[in-house]
């Protein structure tokens, strides 16, 4: 289990996500081609700094390459990551107490990635913010694939989960007016 969630969360992660220039495997050899291109997606470790990985990738991937192929990189968006901040006690006894409400059983936590650009502009703009990130996949379901849907059942549970934590943390979130 902890190597799962350190392979998911906190180790680099490369997908080949589109080629051009390879031959179909039916009729696949051991021939040279004139040419290949990859699109490669990278996942970073949250807290790693995008900027230096891009320079590591970019100086791996074209140093010594094998016979004199000549190798560039080009279209890289690097994006940081989010290494999200444990949960306030108040905030873990709410969460658990929705989970038993409507699925009836102890919440289960789960990291998956962290490499979400969006919530850390928001950690940046909120720091004392408690932030409860939750998505929701039904079985067989392949994120942002063709064949991604949702699970209505469990949508519906964890809408409700979600309702009752934003309700519960109120009275625990101060305001501060701006001046």
């Amino acid at each position: 289990y902890k190597r799962q969630y350190l392979n998911r969360i906190w180790r680099p992660a490369l997908s080949i996500v589109g080629a051009d220039g390879l031959a179909p495997t039916a009729t696949a050899g051991n021939v040279l081609r004139p040419s290949t291109s990859l699109r490669i997606s990278l996942r970073l470790p949250p807290t790693l700094n995008p900027h230096t990985a891009e320079k590591a990738i970019q100086e791996i991937l074209t140093r010594d390459p094998p016979y004199n192929a000549k190798v560039s990189v080009t279209g890289f968006h690097a994006g940081s990551g989010w290494n999200a901040p444990a949960f306030k006690p108040f905030l873990t006894n709410i969460i658990s107490s929705s989970s038993k409400n409507f699925f009836k059983r102890d919440v289960l936590f789960f990291g998956e990635g962290g490499s979400i650009p969006f919530l850390g502009f928001l950690g940046e703009k909120y720091p004392n913010a408690q932030f409860v990130v939750a998505g929701l996949l039904g079985p067989g379901s392949n994120a942002h694939g063709p064949n991604e849907f949702l699970h209505i059942t469990y949508l519906k549970k964890l809408i409700c989960c979600m309702t009752q934590i934003v309700a519960d943390s109120t009275p625990h979130i101060s305001t501060q007016k701006s001046a």
